[in-house]
């Protein structure tokens, strides 16, 4: 779940129907960091944001840290994303193009998404 802000509450709802689920949120943006349990056992937090290139804190003119979607799947050691939320405020479009490049949209069974 790319993209939580302050209401986390489609993360929540899924942990409370499918207890045996781990849900992986990202936001770069909440003040929050990488580890927090605010949201409970089974939704792992981290403070990075999605794009379309990998970028260190120094590199974004925002102070966060950006990551691919291959990238974030690599380092969780992911091969397929059976659910997908994003809501990441205009980084859509550059995540896009780069799925197209990669083609990493293959690895992903449903994908949600605010425009």
């Amino acid at each position: 779940s790319f993209g939580i802000n302050d209401d986390p509450s489609f993360d929540l709802d899924l942990v409370s129907r499918w207890p045996h689920c781990t849900i992986y949120a990202f936001d770069p943006s909440i003040g929050r960091k990488t580890g927090d349990t605010f949201l409970g056992p089974n939704i792992k937090f981290y403070d990075i944001g999605l794009g379309g290139k990998d970028k260190s804190e120094k590199d974004d003119g925002r102070g966060w840290n950006m990551m691919t979607l291959d990238s974030i799947m690599k380092m969780l050691g992911h091969e397929h994303v059976n659910l997908l939320k994003m809501d990441i405020e205009s980084s859509e479009w550059d995540t896009w193009e780069s799925w197209k490049k990669t083609g990493v949209h293959k690895k992903i069974g449903q994908l949600l998404g605010e425009i």
